[in-house]
């Protein structure tokens, strides 16, 4: 099973790449063409600014770990609903912050395609 999270960022978190990782892509829906990165269980999954920081990186990481959390920081205590599925795991929000019309059509057209 894998899930796609449409969100306003992500940060890869250990309870979505350890012991394996568990993120198979990550997608910037904020622009034409739309930019995908994949990677296997054996890859550390890092794409553009993915150590930013950014606020908007911590909704998207937080809904990711409730949805597919395997609990890694928690010693398995705090799991994810979904916690051995994969994920594919796309932004929307822009470098300035934004999350526009544009991008979540982009990001919804990724996912049909």
């Amino acid at each position: 099973v894998t899930l796609a999270l449409v969100d306003s960022g992500f940060y890869p978190h250990p309870d979505l790449i350890e012991p394996r990782n568990r993120i198979r892509a990550w997608v910037d829906a904020t622009q034409e063409p739309v930019e995908a990165y994949f990677y296997g269980p054996s890859e550390t999954p890092r794409w553009p600014g993915w150590n930013h920081a950014k606020p908007f990186q911590w909704h998207g990481t937080m809904t990711a770990a409730v949805a597919a959390g395997r609990g890694t920081q928690s010693n398995g205590l705090y799991r994810g609903i979904a916690s051995e599925a994969d994920v594919a795991l796309i932004q929307v929000t822009d470098e300035e912050g934004r999350i526009r019309d544009g991008a979540i059509i982009r990001a919804l057209r990724w996912l049909w395609e």
